[in-house]
C-alpha cells in the first residue's frame, strides 16, 4: 500500500499537483463544483447537499458532515 501510495503522490508531483490543489484538494475542488452545478440547476440547498452527499459516497444521512468538510464557508444557507 505504501508503495502504491508513493507512486500516486509522485505522479500528481509531475503533474505539477503540489499543496492547495493536490490530491485530496481535487476532492473538495470537485465537490464545491458539484455543490454550485446543483443550486445552478434549482436544487434546494439542502437537497443539493444530500445529492452531493451520495455522490461523494457519503450517503444521503451525512449533509451535516459533507457541508462542514466540503463546503465549509461557502453554502450558510445549505
Amino acid at each position: 500500500m505504501k508503495a502504491a501510495r508513493d507512486r500516486y503522490r509522485h505522479a500528481c508531483a509531475t503533474c505539477g499537483l503540489v499543496g492547495e490543489v493536490a490530491s485530496h484538494g481535487l476532492r473538495y475542488a470537485w465537490a464545491q463544483d458539484r455543490y454550485r452545478a446543483y443550486r445552478q440547476e434549482g436544487f434546494e440547498p439542502a437537497e443539493a447537499v444530500r445529492r452531493l452527499s451520495e455522490d461523494l459516497g457519503h450517503g444521503s444521512g451525512r449533509g451535516r458532515y459533507v457541508r462542514m468538510v466540503y463546503l465549509r464557508g461557502m453554502c450558510d444557507e445549505a
